[in-house]
């Protein structure tokens, strides 16, 4: 395709003027074929799978139990491993970083697909941000005892005074 610069609009090369309904038929007929081809994509990708099936069964067909199943044994190895709980688990933690959670409040977040994860950490935060905490009391000031300290602090304390409180 050429670069956008020198791109030219089919109503350019045509030479008709530009207006909303000529953009709207446009994109009506770009999104149009689209469809198409995504469903002509997907019906070549099922025609492709079901002729790889056949061609398996028949380059399988002569081969013994064993060697049929090494076969298929080294073919499950080479394909990778899915597992959709750890990539979803793997979205809701890097959704927590960027918006800022801790790892409780990230086990919080609830969806089965990551748009679902998206929408509950919006969620999340507006119920964060509705939670006022309550402003902390500041520690009171002054000199308090804690009830270790004699009464007073004279240095002529009278032993026998002193005795006579244990006795």
């Amino acid at each position: 395709m050429e670069s956008f610069e020198t791109w030219k609009a089919p109503w350019e090369r045509k030479g008709e003027d530009f207006d909303a309904e000529t953009a709207k038929k446009y994109v009506y007929n770009v999104l149009s074929e689209r469809e198409q081809l995504e469903a002509q994509k997907a019906q070549v990708a099922q025609e492709r799978d079901a002729l790889k099936t056949k061609v398996d069964e028949f380059e399988t067909k002569d081969l013994s139990e064993v060697e049929r199943l090494k076969r298929e044994n080294e073919a499950l190895k080479s394909k990778p491993v899915e597992d959709e709980e750890a990539k979803l688990e793997n979205h809701r933690l890097r959704l927590a970083i960027e918006h800022g959670l801790t790892l409780k409040q990230a086990d919080r977040l609830r969806g089965k697909t990551p748009e679902e994860l998206e929408s509950d950490v919006q969620e999340l935060k507006e119920l964060l941000g509705e939670q006022k905490k309550a402003p902390k009391e500041a520690p009171p000031s002054g000199n308090f005892s804690t009830g270790n300290e004699p009464d007073d602090l004279e240095d002529d304390l009278d032993p026998e005074k002193a005795a006579s409180f244990f006795a």
